[in-house]
């Protein structure tokens, strides 16, 4: 993870916890788009032909139709042949943004599934999680978490999936990992664990 000096440490512990199961996905989405720039001569003249459709139907001219679509004939040709560094690259960038957001994300819906007003102390159940990890969540934090993973290759079917993921990792009895809790207790938040 890029800049973790400046990272709190609790964040950077969960990032390492969470990234093994976010670089699969990510390897997968990174890859296939890689992969669907391998088009037939057929392929690329059916691509090329609706860029210029789109650009005449926002009003474009002819000439500037043909000027996009020969632009964007040059662009897939070299992703095409991007090398495999750059892609390696690529999906290590992706994979951290992608982590750091489901992180994010998490720990949003988390603090907002805590009964309350912000101010207050106040007592998340754990009961209440599912098996990502995730309390009920409301249209408002649904939305926000979605926000923050706009950003990267990521939907939120990839990181609940990602959160259900590292929740099975945890030795038995365990519902959330300290770093969590340690962020929820800042803001006034104990957890209940039925205990």
């Amino acid at each position: 993870m890029r800049n973790s000096e400046s990272i709190d440490h609790r964040f950077v512990t969960l990032h390492a916890l969470f990234l093994p199961y976010v670089v699969p996905i990510i390897t997968e989405k990174i890859n296939s788009y890689f992969d669907s720039l391998h088009l037939s001569k057929d392929e690329l003249r059916a691509v090329l032909a609706l860029v210029r459709d789109r650009v005449l139907a926002d009003g474009g001219t002819p000439a500037k139709a043909n000027a996009m679509a020969k632009e964007m004939g040059r662009t897939i040709r070299k992703l095409k042949n991007t090398p495999l560094k750059t892609r390696e690259e690529v999906i290590e960038y992706s994979a951290d943004s992608a982590t750091a957001a489901t992180i994010i994300g998490w720990i949003t819906a988390l603090t907002n599934g805590a009964p309350g007003n912000l101010d207050d102390e106040r007592t998340l159940d754990l009961a209440t999680l599912d098996d990502a990890m995730l309390p009920p969540l409301d249209e408002g934090t649904k939305m926000f978490f979605a926000l923050i993973l706009a950003n990267t290759e990521f939907e939120f079917s990839d990181a609940r999936a990602v959160l259900v993921a590292v929740r099975k990792s945890f030795p038995k009895g365990q519902q959330l990992p300290e770093e969590a809790i340690s962020f929820l207790l800042e803001d006034n938040i104990t957890v209940d664990d039925g205990s």
